[in-house]
């Protein structure tokens, strides 16, 4: 089962994956713009049955559009919303100790791991 991890933000959008197992992988930073041709192509080259949102309780009505919108546009994609408060300043904290990288796909990930965790 694959899943698919959605970190939102105001102007941005961190994706991150769940191909097999417990492998996680983060995959790009997106805009708000760019959401719905980059989430078709992530769903169909990874087999997305599981789609993870990230949500805040600011951003909770933008969850909300989403998670409306992906239940009309894939009836059998299973949405999970998800609080990620702190995953933006934890995956800072990690990519200051590595020397950099990207905050919005590392949020993803964090956020991917916490589900993987639960399950």
């Amino acid at each position: 089962m694959s899943i698919l991890a959605l970190d939102l933000g105001a102007k941005r959008i961190g994706v991150a994956v769940n191909p097999v197992g417990k492998i996680v992988l983060e995959l790009s930073t997106l805009a708000q713009t760019e959401l719905t041709m980059q989430l078709d192509h992530f769903i169909e080259e990874y087999h997305i049955q599981t789609l993870i949102i990230g949500r805040t309780r600011s951003g909770l009505p933008l969850a909300q559009k989403i998670i409306a919108d992906l239940a009309k546009e894939y009836p059998g994609l299973q949405t999970v919303e998800l609080d990620e408060t702190l995953t933006t300043k934890e995956a800072e904290r990690q990519l200051a100790r590595e020397g950099g990288g990207d905050s919005d796909a590392r949020a993803a990930r964090l956020l991917l791991e916490q589900y993987l965790n639960r399950a």
